[in-house]
């Protein structure tokens, strides 16, 4: 819907900040000018208001403010469904909502139309014929504007806490092709994205490929899209080097009745996009539609944002020629501003760990997200990987702090968090270890941020998740939760048709106990009662259940679960191992076993993702070499493939044909060598909040020679070493307020110059 009001000022106030809500989405428009968007996504308990100053758009008579409002009323992973509002608090003369507006439901987008995806909303089917025109400056002569309602959200309201987004238009650098279709029979079917990977496509005439490649270049002529035999379409590839996480933008003068289709992927199926992926039951149909009144305009998403490498854009129903005055397109993402580096003498290592901050960009706008294209969601799982590296390699924590929050604010009455938020409340989307990760997440940030007060103000929220588990303990302390909750770790498991669901699992049980120590660390920090020595006493015990139910003596190895008869499953992954390592109570006489198990060809291997812990426990163990080729394999496929940005797939499935041919192309949660290049290859760990200290222990494996810097609170603490022989020659700059811990000792601040073994 669209709301307006009108007003007169004599002199442009002072104070000219209003704030602004709305369910789900809002474009702001002051005298006609854009003036803002949001707001940042809320959850199932709370929604967020941003602050905007009117003063540049402002002027002296009369002056209008105008909303454009989009609520899809139904629950998405982008949205939960509320009441539709708008709510403006402003300062006089300023107009606050109240029943003095106008609002109009417009007819000019058809509400009969399937998802865009279930993850992200509705498809947009937008007739310009019926918009009203000039509606943000009052110039419009559409019938029905009203007087507004009141109305009762059910959400707290709380300020916006995170800067408004970074906006960057970039460019297509290539026409991929284009071909003719054929011509359009239904005009009113909205299955657009069916359409669009059913139809046949055909050469198209000569010269319109090059006239098309000109538009490359901002300053060239037009290129026209002239009529074609028989009532043909025309449909243009156009391709970007990069992901782009925001807005499509095709400006074009076409004739009244002219259909022009805007197709969305990260990757073509020869030469075309395929616009509709039903393989996983999901449906994604990521096409939009457009029909042109013969007024210049920009044609593309008007309020969702979308991601995409290759549009489509198909001409239909071209009666005139079709003048397109150019294309691009806007890339948003958070405002990072300070990056840590790394460099090492392997060219490839360093591609790798720069696609990986790359990804993390594209992945982050108001919260992590997993990925652009397909779901725009905001997958708390996903944040296991995620809130480390975006520290390590951005060092800016109010977007970590900001999704902590949201993601423990949306609990359900049994105390636990759903996987995804917004959630659209089934119980599929509670992921067990999600749950236990929100623990470790939180160590992660009061370690690289010292923000003891966010900290103190979230443990609440883990004693209420801990306290759900302890009702799941059996007598040995070993925890099985509910079939009907998804017990889902990482995708290896699901891709090999095998689940830990109803199961009593070796990788739930060594994370619990993992996490319970983690958690009695943060009370301590936090100066909650805690008994350390109880604590160790019950670890001890669950650790020793562990090794004795999951132990497989003739493989020597622990199974991942246990069958129902009572067997040892056939399955064993690296994943429960480098958990077993991580948890710190593993028994002494089972750790060269476990070592050993993350690297053997009969267990299973992590996706992408949850190599994240693998790395880790080959850190702690010194297993360098073996980790430094893991990532050469798998995450050195993706750029020797030139690809722009780290898949969801790459170990089991790749690509696009991973996930039931679904896949990301570019996914946060594939961006652990980032945390593995400064945790062990530059060596740097905090082991006290925000890096007061941190141990200095780096290991070299096959590399030479390594240079980078770690962002703490204090400054860059900056690291170069060269390998010589079995010496490595140091040279390390501790900034203000930290103390290096290396072989036993202590480095204040200063820059350092020194020798250390090999390791």
């Amino acid at each position: 819907f669209m709301a307006r009001r009108t007003f007169d000022l004599t002199t442009i106030p002072d104070d000219c900040t209003i704030r602004i809500g709305a369910e789900s989405y809002y474009i702001l428009y002051v005298n006609g000018f854009e003036a803002g968007r949001g707001p940042v996504r809320g959850n199932r308990r709370r929604n967020f208001y941003d602050s905007r100053n009117l003063s540049p758009w402002l002027r002296s008579g009369r002056n209008i403010i105008a909303v454009l409002v989009h609520s899809p009323n139904v629950p998405t992973f982008t949205t939960t469904a509320g009441s539709p509002y708008l709510w403006i608090d402003a300062p006089a003369p300023l107009p606050s909502t109240n029943a003095s507006w106008e609002v109009l439901t417009s007819e000019a987008w058809r509400d009969d139309v399937p998802l865009f995806t279930l993850q992200t909303g509705f498809m947009e089917l937008l007739d310009y014929n019926r918009y009203p025109t000039g509606w943000q400056i009052g110039a419009d002569s559409a019938v029905g504007w009203t007087k507004p309602t009141d109305c009762v959200t059910g959400k707290e309201l709380f300020a916006r806490d995170v800067p408004d987004m970074a906006r960057t238009v970039v460019y297509p650098d290539e026409i991929s092709n284009v071909t003719v279709v054929p011509a359009l029979k239904d005009p009113a079917d909205p299955e657009v994205a069916v359409l669009t990977r059913d139809e046949e496509h055909g050469q198209a005439p000569a010269g319109l490929f090059f006239a098309f490649s000109r538009i490359l270049q901002p300053e060239q002529a037009p290129a026209v899209v002239t009529p074609l035999a028989e009532d043909d379409g025309l449909s243009v590839v156009f391709g970007f080097k990069q992901i782009v996480s925001g807005y499509f933008r095709l400006e074009a003068t076409a004739p009244a009745g002219t259909i022009i289709d805007i197709a969305y992927d990260e990757e073509l199926e020869n030469g075309r996009v395929k616009g509709f992926r039903a393989e996983t039951g999901a449906k994604y149909k990521t096409v939009d539609r457009y029909i042109a009144d013969g007024i210049r305009r920009e044609y593309g998403s008007t309020v969702l944002e979308k991601g995409f490498r290759y549009v489509q854009v198909t001409f239909r129903n071209v009666k005139d020629p079709v003048l397109v005055h150019g294309v691009s397109a806007i890339d948003i993402y958070y405002p990072f501003t300070r990056f840590a580096a790394f460099q090492s003498n392997d060219y490839l290592l360093n591609k790798v760990y720069d696609t990986c901050v790359k990804t993390m960009v594209n992945c982050t706008t108001d919260t992590f997200t997993d990925c652009p294209w397909r779901e725009r969601s905001f997958w708390v799982n996903d944040m296991i990987v995620e809130n480390a590296v975006a520290l390590q390699a951005f060092g800016d924590s109010r977007i970590n702090a900001r999704c902590l929050r949201l993601a423990l604010s949306n609990y359900r009455e049994d105390g636990l968090i759903p996987g995804v938020c917004p959630d659209v409340d089934e119980e599929w989307q509670i992921l067990i270890p999600t749950n236990l990760f929100m623990i470790l997440m939180l160590e992660d940030y009061l370690m690289y941020t010292g923000d003891l007060d966010t900290t103190k103000e979230l443990m609440p929220d883990m004693a209420r998740i801990l306290e759900t588990f302890r009702g799941w303990e059996d007598w040995d302390g070993l925890v099985v939760p509910p079939e009907k909750l998804w017990n889902f770790f990482d995708w290896s498991y699901e891709l090999n048709d095998l689940s830990f669901n109803g199961k009593k699992c070796a990788p739930l049980n060594w994370l619990y106990c993992w996490v319970l120590s983690v958690y009695d660390r943060l009370c301590e920090y936090c100066g909650l009662p805690h008994d350390a020595a109880e604590t160790c006493t019950r670890l001890t015990r669950i650790a020793t259940a562990c090794d004795q139910t999951f132990y497989d003596e003739k493989r020597d190895l622990y199974a991942d679960w246990i069958e129902a008869d009572g067997s040892l499953s056939q399955t064993t992954g690296q994943l429960g191992h480098a958990l077993a390592i991580m948890s710190g109570y593993l028994p002494e006489k089972r750790r060269r076993m476990a070592m050993a198990a993350l690297d053997r060809e009969d267990t299973l291997k992590p996706e992408l993702y949850l190599h994240s812990f693998v790395f880790m426990a080959m850190r702690e163990c010194g297993l360098a070499e073996q980790a430094l080729a893991r990532i050469r394999r798998y995450w050195g496929r993706i750029i020797r493939l030139g690809l722009p940005a780290i898949c969801e797939g790459g170990v089991h499935q790749f690509g696009k044909k991973a996930f039931w041919d679904a896949g990301s192309m570019c996914h946060g949660f594939g961006t652990s060598p980032i945390s593995f290049a400064q945790s062990a290859l530059l060596g740097v760990r905090p082991v006290a909040p925000g890096f007061s200290e941190f141990v200095f222990e780096p290991q070299s494996g096959d590399l030479e020679e390594v240079r980078g810097s770690v962002l703490t609170p204090g400054g860059d603490i900056k690291i170069y070493w060269l390998r010589e022989q079995d010496k490595l020659n140091i040279e390390l700059t501790v900034p203000e307020g930290t103390t290096a811990i290396c072989g036993g000792k202590n480095y204040s601040t200063g820059s350092y110059k020194f020798q250390i073994d090999v390791k």
